[in-house]
């Protein structure tokens, strides 16, 4: 409650500035993964308190840095990270990827069963992000209610015609190949691309 008590605050406060014709929406996570970090439990709390303050909407993700590819599933690029590494660090880095490709497996919709769990407690609409790849999946997840609305990231960086592609009928997945590596050259500060395609 005391730390919930933080996002509560700040939400007021968006509230009280935007008024109320100005819509709302907050993104949360639906779990940490770290040691003493957000639980599905405690985001269901927090998402069933959120339309109390105004909230109109909630988007539901998960991980942060620390649990780096807790967020986006998928490959490590391990070239990229390792490149400007040595000694030490680069057998600790390395050890790192070993295990986290271990727990971090890519599967489509990677945040839908933490979501099950929270939406039943939620009076607004919720919005699913994660790992989100194929029209087919997306329709159902909506269709069996289990999310209201679906968001996509990695997918637009590779392919950022991919929701015009959908509404013309073409239902084929989207090209992403969930290698990571935007990811990684955005926390290295360099230019957000596809660096899985060969650069224009």
């Amino acid at each position: 409650e005391n730390r919930a008590g933080f996002l509560f605050e700040i939400v007021k406060q968006v509230k009280k500035q935007a008024g109320d014709d100005f819509p709302l929406l907050v993104k949360i996570n639906t779990e940490d993964k770290l040691k003493n970090g957000l639980t599905v439990e405690e985001s269901a709390w927090i998402a069933a308190r959120l339309p109390a303050f105004g909230v109109d909407a909630i988007k539901f993700t998960g991980g942060t840095y620390e649990s780096s590819l807790n967020i986006s599933r998928g490959d490590i690029p391990a070239e990229e990270v390792l490149e400007d590494r040595t000694g030490w660090e680069r057998i600790k880095i390395s050890l790192i990827i070993r295990a986290m490709r271990k727990k971090f497996q890519f599967s489509e919709a990677y945040f839908l069963e933490n979501l099950k769990k929270i939406k039943s407690g939620v009076s607004v609409p919720v919005i699913l992000v994660g790992g989100l790849r194929s029209p087919e999946m997306m329709e159902n997840i909506l269709k069996d209610g289990h999310a209201d609305l679906i968001a996509i990231g990695r997918p637009l960086i590779r392919e950022p015609d991919f929701p015009s592609k959908i509404l013309a009928g073409d239902m084929s997945p989207a090209s992403c190949i969930n290698c990571n590596r935007c990811f990684i050259r955005i926390i290295q500060e360099k230019p957000l691309r596809c660096y899985a395609l060969k650069a224009k």
